[in-house]
Protein backbone atom coordinates (compact mmCIF):
# COMPACT_ATOMS: atom_id res chain seq x y z
CA UNK A 1 0.00 0.00 0.00
CA UNK A 2 2.74 2.16 0.82
CA UNK A 3 4.08 1.78 -3.14
CA UNK A 4 0.78 3.15 -4.34
CA UNK A 5 1.05 6.68 -1.91
CA UNK A 6 4.55 6.64 -3.00
CA UNK A 7 3.54 6.86 -7.03
CA UNK A 8 0.80 9.05 -6.24
CA UNK A 9 2.92 11.09 -4.21
CA UNK A 10 5.68 11.21 -7.44
CA UNK A 11 2.72 11.94 -9.53
CA UNK A 12 1.24 15.23 -7.63
CA UNK A 13 4.96 16.18 -7.23
CA UNK A 14 5.67 16.03 -10.84
CA UNK A 15 2.44 17.51 -11.74
CA UNK A 16 3.76 20.94 -9.65
CA UNK A 17 6.46 20.76 -11.01
CA UNK A 18 5.47 20.96 -14.51
CA UNK A 19 2.38 23.75 -13.62
CA UNK A 20 5.66 25.77 -11.97
CA UNK A 21 7.65 25.70 -15.30
CA UNK A 22 5.08 25.04 -17.88
CA UNK A 23 2.97 27.84 -16.64
CA UNK A 24 5.02 31.18 -17.19
CA UNK A 25 6.74 29.26 -20.09
CA UNK A 26 3.51 29.20 -21.92
CA UNK A 27 2.32 32.62 -20.40
CA UNK A 28 1.53 35.18 -23.83
CA UNK A 29 1.91 38.77 -23.40
CA UNK A 30 -1.27 41.10 -23.26
CA UNK A 31 -3.53 37.52 -22.70
CA UNK A 32 -2.00 36.24 -19.58
CA UNK A 33 -2.05 38.89 -16.68
CA UNK A 34 0.85 38.77 -14.09
CA UNK A 35 -1.70 37.37 -11.11
CA UNK A 36 -2.54 34.27 -13.54
CA UNK A 37 0.95 32.91 -13.95
CA UNK A 38 1.70 33.73 -10.06
CA UNK A 39 -1.45 31.36 -9.31
CA UNK A 40 -0.55 28.46 -11.49
CA UNK A 41 3.22 29.18 -10.16
CA UNK A 42 1.94 28.79 -6.63
CA UNK A 43 -0.18 26.23 -7.07
CA UNK A 44 2.31 24.20 -8.76
CA UNK A 45 4.88 24.96 -5.83
CA UNK A 46 1.99 23.52 -3.82
CA UNK A 47 1.30 20.18 -5.10
CA UNK A 48 4.94 19.86 -5.67
CA UNK A 49 5.59 20.57 -2.02
CA UNK A 50 2.60 18.22 -0.97
CA UNK A 51 4.06 15.10 -3.55
CA UNK A 52 7.53 15.58 -2.01
CA UNK A 53 6.57 15.45 2.00
CA UNK A 54 4.17 12.45 0.76
CA UNK A 55 6.95 10.59 -0.86
CA UNK A 56 9.07 11.08 2.16
CA UNK A 57 6.56 9.80 4.61
CA UNK A 58 5.35 6.81 2.29
CA UNK A 59 9.10 5.92 1.89
CA UNK A 60 9.43 6.27 6.43
CA UNK A 61 6.20 3.91 6.53
CA UNK A 62 7.83 1.13 4.00
CA UNK A 63 10.79 1.37 6.13
CA UNK A 64 8.87 0.87 8.98
CA UNK A 65 6.82 -2.18 7.54
CA UNK A 66 9.42 -3.59 6.19
CA UNK A 67 11.40 -3.59 9.27
CA UNK A 68 8.80 -4.72 11.61
CA UNK A 69 7.87 -7.43 9.20
CA UNK A 70 11.43 -9.13 8.39
CA UNK A 71 12.37 -8.99 12.21
CA UNK A 72 13.28 -12.30 13.97
CA UNK A 73 9.96 -13.57 16.38
CA UNK A 74 12.22 -14.10 19.48
CA UNK A 75 12.92 -10.50 19.39
CA UNK A 76 9.64 -8.98 18.55
CA UNK A 77 8.15 -11.15 21.74
CA UNK A 78 11.00 -10.83 24.48
CA UNK A 79 13.52 -8.38 25.48
CA UNK A 80 17.34 -9.19 25.08
CA UNK A 81 17.07 -11.07 28.69
CA UNK A 82 14.53 -13.38 27.75
CA UNK A 83 12.34 -11.89 30.72
CA UNK A 84 9.29 -9.85 30.00
CA UNK A 85 9.34 -6.45 32.02
CA UNK A 86 6.99 -7.13 33.98
CA UNK A 87 8.28 -10.50 35.43
CA UNK A 88 11.21 -8.49 36.81
CA UNK A 89 11.36 -7.57 41.03
CA UNK A 90 11.07 -4.31 41.25
CA UNK A 91 13.75 -2.37 42.83
CA UNK A 92 13.44 -0.36 46.18
CA UNK A 93 12.68 3.25 45.80
CA UNK A 94 12.03 2.76 41.91
CA UNK A 95 8.68 3.84 40.60
CA UNK A 96 5.56 5.50 42.80
CA UNK A 97 4.41 3.84 46.10
CA UNK A 98 1.28 1.84 45.67
CA UNK A 99 -1.18 2.77 47.65
CA UNK A 100 -1.49 -0.11 50.18
CA UNK A 101 2.18 0.96 51.01
CA UNK A 102 0.78 1.99 54.49
CA UNK A 103 1.16 5.57 54.75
Amino acid sequence: MSLVWLLLSFVLGATGLALCVVGPASARPGDDTYGTVALVMGLGMAAWLTGLIGAVKALAHRRWVLRVLTAPAADRLTPAGGRSASSAPRRPGSGTPSPSSGR
